[in-house]
């Protein structure tokens, strides 16, 4: 019995010290842009921790300049249908691929209702590289942008365009 004891303290060890040896972190500042009804509101800084572990799990924590968690997005790179979005599983509504500098590039729509809200609901906008590219409150006609100098694509423009309109609402 002692033996079978050690072994599985020897497994779980082994395990939780892959999952940290496994693991990469960067850090980058963060705008956060704010929008009312399309027309430009508000910005914050930031700071965001994009996380990987292995090849099948990233997370990324959006927090604010003062240390305070805002998002906090668990991706499964395996699967697009469903993330973890404030420890609350989200589902994909729809994705759409868009031209941007002559690449593609996906976003993900997925319907975040929040609990115990009567208008608390709001689309969360994905890219897996990127993390999150926007957030439509839609029940206020509030967004939010997060965009940085790493972050490459200006997600915001390319959501807001007419052309978008109904992939965006």
């Amino acid at each position: 019995m002692m033996k079978t004891s050690r072994i599985i303290s020897l497994i779980f060890i082994s395990t939780v010290l892959s999952c940290t040896f496994n693991r990469q972190h960067s850090i980058k500042d963060i705008t956060y842009l704010k929008y009312k009804e399309k027309a430009f509101k508000d910005v914050s800084k930031g700071f965001l921790i994009d996380s990987i572990f292995g090849s099948s799990r990233r997370l990324f924590q959006y927090y604010d300049k003062d240390s305070d968690l805002i998002y906090r997005l668990d991706l499964n790179i395996g699967s697009d249908t469903v993330v973890i979005f404030n420890g609350e599983n989200v589902l994909k509504t729809e994705k759409k691929k868009f031209l941007i500098d002559n690449k593609t590039t996906d976003i993900h729509k997925y319907y975040y209702g929040i609990k115990g809200t009567a208008d608390g609901e709001a689309y969360i906008f994905i890219n897996f590289s990127s993390g999150i590219v926007g957030i439509n409150y839609f029940p206020w006609g509030l967004s939010v942008f997060p965009e940085g100098r790493k972050i490459q694509v200006n997600f915001k423009d390319v959501l807001l365009k007419p052309e978008n309109e109904s992939f965006y609402e």
